[in-house]
């Protein structure tokens, strides 16, 4: 079973290696977090290898404690030189973190599963992307299916309801939901 696995990742890092050698007109850093996450999804999703899989995501560029953090398969991430994350914090499986812009999010922090964080939003009839950072404070808990909009600041120990849309800065009150997310209490 072992072997199986260490020859599938070896036949998917030379896949990789040769998306990197003919990609060269993309951003190298893109392609450095492609590859490295796709090594990372397709490691199994056991507790006892969070070790190796924070391993992975610093590998990618991300600034993440090598213990005390835990980041559950799948991860979709386009910039990984811009997540940091602080200890203690649990992200479960399926968050997307969209855009090129900084993600900060605090010491343990709980994100609930299928969350987005986006940082790029287009203005306007204009291509070019408009990037703002996302800043996620300590103890914060995130329910499922949250969306979290750019240019959000969201405080310390706020708990944001499943299914709401945070898109404005969240310093007071405790408990926000809703679409758009109105303080609960």
């Amino acid at each position: 079973m072992i072997v199986k696995r260490i020859k599938l990742i070896k036949r998917k890092l030379g896949i990789v290696c040769r998306e990197v050698l003919f990609s060269i007109k993309f951003d190298l850093s893109f392609v450095r977090t492609r590859a490295w996450l796709w090594i990372f999804n397709s490691i199994p999703d056991f507790y006892c290898l969070r070790v190796v899989t924070t391993g992975f995501l610093r590998l990618a560029g991300c600034k993440v404690p090598i213990l005390g953090c835990y980041v559950r398969r799948p991860f979709y991430l386009d910039r990984a030189q811009n997540l940091v994350i602080g200890k203690g914090t649990f992200i479960n499986r399926g968050l997307t973190v969209d855009g090129i812009g900084k993600v900060t999010i605090g010491a343990k922090c709980k994100i609930g599963p299928f969350c987005v964080i986006a940082t790029t939003n287009h203005e306007g009839d204009d291509l070019h992307d408009a990037v703002a950072s996302v800043r996620i404070g300590d103890r914060v808990w995130i329910g499922a299916r949250a969306i979290i909009l750019p240019g959000v600041t969201i405080g310390d120990g706020m708990i944001i309801g499943a299914g709401s849309v945070v898109t404005k800065d969240l310093l007071t009150g405790k408990v926000w939901v809703g679409t758009p997310a109105r303080c609960l209490r």
